[in-house]
């Protein structure tokens, strides 16, 4: 299978597929390809198939018919061969047709031969056995000796006691402007305690 497709002037990006018994370009409509371009002639020339190969023939234009750059009268086509038609040029394109695939051969396997599915269930049962047997080990291993011969159960690691500080230690790391505002609040504690007795003496004279 051939086409062709334009790729300069009126028309352009219309492709046009060669039938078997061939194709004539030309500004007539009628035609196979027709061209409304105005300097090309009615029946410009023509496009058919011989000898398994494409061949391009001028049939008596005004301005003639290239293949290429060059004017001919008829010529073999290539694939990608630029024609120019008047104003006009077509890619000439050539589909190869695509081989039929061959069918599928089912071979089949021997009964010796495992397939994926037991092989998978072969590798996940080998996985189980080596994941138990450490774990089954070493619940039978004893614990371990020390030197005096006596077995070890859990290890406790002793609690450090935490240091107790005394005030004077935790006042006397104070900065003297801390210093300043912990004397400031014992001060106001002290008057509030004052006025709090005060109150209450009054209140019982009364």
């Amino acid at each position: 299978m051939a086409k062709v497709v334009i790729i300069f002037g009126p028309g352009k990006g219309l492709s046009y597929k060669i039938a078997e018994q061939g194709a004539i370009l030309g500004r007539q409509s009628t035609n196979n390809i027709p061209l409304p371009d105005t300097q090309a002639s009615r029946q410009h020339s023509r496009i058919f198939g011989a000898n398994d190969s494409y061949y391009i023939e001028d049939m008596g234009s005004r301005n003639g018919t290239w293949v290429n750059g060059k004017r001919i009268e008829r010529e073999a086509l290539c694939n990608d061969d630029r024609i120019k038609i008047g104003d006009t040029t077509l890619l000439f394109v050539l589909q190869e047709q695509t081989p039929e695939m061959s069918p599928l051969i089912e071979l089949e396997l021997p009964s010796s031969v495992n397939t994926p599915a037991s092989v998978s269930a072969e590798l996940s049962q080998q996985k189980t056995q080596r994941i138990a047997s450490p774990v089954a080990a070493s619940k039978d291993l004893p614990p371990p000796a020390t030197p005096s011969g006596q077995r070890l159960g859990k290890i406790v690691k002793p609690s450090r006691a935490r240091k107790k500080e005394s005030p004077a230690i935790l006042v006397s790391e104070l900065s003297w402007p801390g210093k300043l505002v912990l004397w400031f609040s014992l001060l106001l504690l002290l008057l509030v305690l004052v006025w709090i007795s005060r109150w209450l003496t009054l209140s019982l004279l009364t």
